[in-house]
């Protein structure tokens, strides 16, 4: 039976629950981000098996990562993101300030060097990803419904960049940082 060994019942935010006082929905965002980060690096340790293969839910659950962090960062920058932004990954991007962009495009550029990209290269990848995998969050959930499959991008490199910045521009975080081995 698939259901042998996981508890029937399961109190999502459980840590929260346990807090004298709530915390702000960005920290709140944050510790939903850790649990995102963590089953993404088990999927990829787990069934990659040292293939370039990324399986739907990874692809799934990197993209509703990358929609938390960048709703998460514009709750710090204290922008409140119309409804009709949704689950758009490249709406929500753009709508951070310049700087804030930059610096995690900056992140994204000095991590992809690991993998041998050059600078323009960790660019083009960082913009056309995001181009591509703007409504994955919504598409990969129904991917059944399309004829022919969907094409997209791995956004586990976007989604290592944006986590990264969160911790260094909210550094009192630190504590809770899920540790990925990564240097900004």
């Amino acid at each position: 039976m698939i259901s042998a060994g996981f508890p029937s019942y399961i109190r999502v935010g459980r840590l929260l629950g346990c807090l004298k006082e709530p915390l702000p929905i960005e920290h709140q965002m944050l510790l939903m981000l850790n649990d995102l980060v963590v089953a993404i690096v088990v999927l990829v340790e787990k069934h990659s098996e040292g293939e370039n293969r990324v399986i739907t839910p990874q692809l799934l659950l990197s993209a509703f990562a990358l929609e938390i962090e960048l709703k998460c960062l514009l709750k710090i920058c204290e922008i409140d993101f119309p409804k009709r932004a949704g689950h758009n990954l490249k709406t929500l991007f753009f709508l951070l300030p310049d700087p804030n962009r930059e610096r995690i495009i900056e992140i994204h550029r000095k991590q992809s060097e690991t993998y041998g990209r050059s600078a323009a290269e960790a660019d083009a990848y960082f913009h056309d990803t995001l181009e591509i995998a703007q409504e994955d969050f919504v598409t990969i959930r129904y991917v059944y419904e399309k004829r022919g499959g969907h094409e997209t991008r791995n956004l586990g490199p976007l989604v290592l960049a944006i986590y990264s910045y969160i911790f260094e521009v909210r550094p009192e975080w630190k504590d809770h940082q899920v540790d990925l081995g990564l240097t900004n």
